[in-house]
């Protein structure tokens, strides 16, 4: 009886739609999850994997393409945090001056430029122990579309 009651339970856990009450965190040890999360938001969600094996997924906002990588993961499994990232190459050069004005007033993203005037924008979402509520990974991926837009329009990408 035991055993039918937790397979009853896990079926009913399996089945929950997403953002429900209770909804289990969202842990960055399941992509597909992630991905689901992607779509009901309105963006795309196209799993991969990296070269070196880690789960990533290819998505979009602002006009714009953008990557959500996984870390610290154990042979492409068991992540434990994931990171956004997009990457920027204008006809003119992306100064460093420029991206340190823009890390100097902003929190939570970072930009990094390169030796060739290309700039990367990147968040991380740390999911250790336990993940974040549904709620805040939505918050997160809101977030992030917005500080996309606003780096734009700080190097003047087009």
């Amino acid at each position: 009886m035991k055993h039918l009651r937790a397979a009853a339970l896990a079926a009913a856990v399996a089945l929950a739609p997403l953002g429900g009450a209770g909804a289990a965190n969202v842990e960055a040890d399941n992509p597909w999850r992630i991905a689901q999360i992607l779509q009901k938001e309105g963006y795309k969600a196209e799993l991969g994997v990296t070269s070196k094996g880690a789960p990533k997924i290819e998505s979009a906002a602002e006009g714009k393409k953008f990557t959500v990588f996984f870390y610290g993961c154990a042979n492409g499994q068991d992540c434990k945090s994931i990171q956004f990232s997009s990457g920027f190459r204008n006809k003119s050069p992306i100064t460093a001056a420029k991206v340190n004005e823009w890390n100097l007033g902003k929190r939570f993203a970072r930009a990094v430029s390169t030796d060739k005037g290309d700039a990367f924008l990147r968040m991380d979402v740390n999911m250790k122990n336990g993940g974040v509520s549904q709620a805040t990974f939505e918050n997160s991926l809101a977030l992030w579309s917005l500080l996309l837009a606003d780096f734009k329009r700080h190097i003047g990408w087009r």
